[in-house]
């Protein structure tokens, strides 16, 4: 008796993450088309990471001072550790057709995790000699910051956009 409970309660957790996993990722591109209909990115072609980093929200205080409900929600996300940043296989299913097309772009663009209904973005214009890892691409360059709020439905809410220069 105790292992049928305890495989419900697995296949449950499965279920659960699976469905996370699903509306992460149309989360993911939500953002991404967000991003792409941007007025300072109509036209671009922008290849998109398969790689999910660790990138800094708390950067956008000037413009969450008018919300102070988002500014509870980044200091939530800000508690949480620093990471490494790591392969996706669901970013590089979801982006493969796009990235076929986007290989020789100029553009990159990066996604942090989905943490508590935000998300962010850099994307930055490719450099000879800087390939696709954010840590070269990011070093004496500059981006374009995106900071995505979602509502409890997974739509966009609202978002914060900032250029970041990095030394």
């Amino acid at each position: 008796m105790t292992i049928i409970i305890s495989l419900i309660a697995m296949s449950t957790t499965v279920i659960n993450a699976t469905n996370n996993g699903k509306q992460e990722l149309k989360l993911y591109a939500q953002a991404y088309d967000y991003v792409i209909k941007d007025s300072i990115n109509r036209g671009k072609i922008i290849f998109i990471s398969d790689s999910i980093v660790d990138i800094d929200r708390l950067g956008f205080s000037i413009q969450l001072k008018k919300h102070p409900d988002k500014i509870k929600i980044i200091k939530q996300v800000s508690k949480s550790y620093w990471f490494k940043n790591f392969y996706s296989k669901e970013i590089a299913t979801l982006f493969e057709k796009s990235n076929r097309l986007s290989i020789n772009s100029k553009s990159i663009l990066f996604f942090s995790k989905v943490e508590n209904g935000t998300l962010c973005a850099d994307l930055f214009e490719k450099r000879k000699y800087s390939g696709i890892d954010y840590d070269w691409i990011s070093l004496m360059n500059k981006c374009n910051r995106y900071l995505f709020f979602f509502n409890k439905e997974g739509k966009i809410d609202i978002v914060f956009k900032q250029i970041i220069i990095f030394n």
